[in-house]
């Protein structure tokens, strides 16, 4: 116990080596111990018995295995699965998983998932400095297998999560020898998520070793993966030196791929200008070059945004545009994503039948391609005309079912989109309470998140509520709130929504004058926007705001 210094660590190591020499007894263990404390020079980790006993624990393993273990040391990231394992080792799935169970079964390792290891901090310190005795190219060829079984299965995943068709990635020179079966979104979101730490960490070691192509081509097949669950501040930086390193590299379509990538973090964040600025710089990069798919997916941005901050007219034509490209194409998931967009302008213009039949073939298409979180979103808007054209009870339904998908997904931000649209219907059925509810759930979630549009849409909805509660005050207190952030992210069918709501809670409280000037405010937004629906809205309140003042208003 005092050879070991008293600690678990060393005596557990040491336990192992012993158990597994039955013919030995404690003087010759004693002696063993001693002897690696005069020899050890590999390692100084402060507490010499911790080191020896490590020592005493990798000399008694076979080559291979000493071999495999030293690999494992150049891991950057936290821990580790088998397959990693297998590309960083050069061997195969079976022989990886042999291995790495033989090093926990002698305590080396834990485990406490299946088929993920990990290193006590000690222990992989030792590890490392013993890789660093190896040669040079021996240790990149290792790290170079590693970043390519990473690349590659970075991208599998980010397809299958991506909202709009990526292109597919260059394949590695050598194909990885083990790789994770990722069938469907979820497969592809669960390991995303368990390799996120390891997969930053590899981006910084490319860096750090000036491997630029490298940096590129995962940060890109990450892209999908951060814009949906960041964080989006990380995800802005590391697509900043994407675009930085792709440009010394003279390689236009990589710099084109990270603006594009950047933008949609830019808009998640609120930051429009700039995302449209961006935008424009990689449409007019794809266009020189003829990638008509990429295309067809900045097209597809530059409609959602332009429909949110210029006009919804300009909106769908950049979504039609997108279809077309889609179509010819014959690639069926951006078809499917782009009849959704389309559907969506759709029923902003007030066209609900035309909204409707879009939206349908774009679920229709999704269903078929197996893609739950285009269902999901399709199904938003779906409800969102339905609560037109068929009634309340009707869109609750399909917002619930859409908040199943995004739950079975674990997806926070297709959740807290979900729950913004069921908490502001809810209000207008009179489920006042349970509406308040849900708001608050979704609010929780957009804060968490830093997402900033969500928080706004919920704030929003939110003091709708708590104004057909009859909780003015409070609800006056909200809807500035969200007219505040409106303002901020540039969302100009937001601000219409909320000075609206603002102009009815000034009637309601006799101050017609603000109203009247809230009024026009909104529905001046309204006709910027060329959105009817919003102007006949605004008209409808405006009208009763004369009658009931007796008069004429200016303005």
């Amino acid at each position: 116990m005092e050879s070991c210094g008293y600690l678990p660590l060393s005596i557990s190591l040491l336990a192992g080596f012993f158990s597994s020499r039955p013919h030995w007894n404690f003087s010759q263990l004693a002696d063993e111990l001693t002897a690696t404390h005069d020899r050890l020079e590999v390692l100084d980790i402060g507490d010499r018995a911790v080191a020896a006993a490590f020592d005493t624990s990798y000399r008694d393993m076979p080559a291979e295995r000493q071999k495999f273990f030293r690999r494992l040391g150049l891991h950057p990231g936290t821990d580790i699965d088998v397959c990693a394992a297998a590309a960083l080792g050069d061997v195969s799935f079976g022989e990886a998983r042999s291995e790495l169970e033989a090093l926990f079964d002698d305590h080396l390792i834990d485990s406490h998932v299946k088929d993920r290891y990990q290193f006590h901090d000690l222990v992989r310190d030792y590890a490392r400095a013993l890789a660093l005795k190896d040669p040079a190219d021996t240790q990149e060829h290792a790290l170079r297998r590693l970043l390519d079984y990473y690349q590659h299965t970075a991208g599998v995943a980010g397809r299958l999560i991506a909202m709009m068709p990526r292109p597919e990635a260059a394949a590695p020179t050598t194909l990885p020898s083990a790789l994770p079966e990722l069938h469907d979104q979820t497969d592809a979101l669960a390991w995303m998520r368990a390799e996120r730490v390891n997969l930053l960490a590899c981006l910084d070691r490319a860096d750090r070793d000036g491997w630029s192509p490298r940096v590129i081509g995962l940060t890109a097949a990450m892209a999908s993966f951060l814009q949906k669950e960041g964080p989006w501040r990380r995800a802005a930086g590391l697509h900043q030196r994407a675009i930085r390193l792709a440009r010394d590299q003279e390689d236009s379509l990589s710099t084109a791929g990270a603006l594009h990538d950047l933008g949609r973090i830019r808009e998640a964040l609120g930051e429009y200008r700039v995302s449209a600025k961006l935008y424009q710089q990689a449409l007019r990069l794809y266009q020189a070059s003829g990638s008509r798919l990429e295309e067809a997916n900045v097209l597809s941005s530059v409609g959602s945004l332009r429909q949110m901050t210029d006009s919804v007219w300009f909106g769908r034509e950049s979504h039609q545009q997108a279809l077309t490209l889609y179509r010819a194409l014959g690639d069926r998931l951006g078809e499917a994503y782009a009849l959704s967009n389309l559907g969506r302008s759709q029923q902003v213009l007030g066209q609900y039948a035309d909204a409707a039949g879009l939206l349908q073939e774009a679920l229709g298409l999704h269903a078929a391609l197996g893609d739950t979180q285009g269902m999901a979103s399709t199904l938003i808007y779906l409800a969102d005309v339905r609560q037109v054209t068929d009634g309340l009870p009707v869109a609750v339904a399909l917002y619930r079912q859409a908040l199943d998908l995004y739950r079975s997904l674990g997806s926070r931000h297709g959740e807290g989109n979900a729950l913004n649209s069921l908490g502001a219907v809810l209000g207008m059925t009179g489920e006042c309470e349970a509406a308040a509810g849900v708001l608050q759930q979704a609010l929780e979630i957009w804060k968490s998140l830093g997402n900033r549009q969500g928080q706004a849409n919920a704030l929003f909805s939110l003091g709708c509520v708590l104004e057909a509660t009859g909780e003015f005050d409070a609800a006056a207190d909200v809807l500035q709130q969200a007219l505040d952030m409106f303002l901020e992210l540039q969302d100009r069918i937001g601000r219409a929504n909320a000075l609206h709501a603002l102009g009815r809670i000034r009637h309601v409280n006799k101050d017609f004058a603000e109203a009247a000037d809230l009024f026009q405010k909104a529905l001046t937004q309204w006709q910027e926007l060329d959105n009817s629906l919003g102007q006949a809205e605004v008209l409808i309140s405006y009208g009763e705001l004369i009658r009931e003042s007796a008069g004429p208003l200016q303005g």
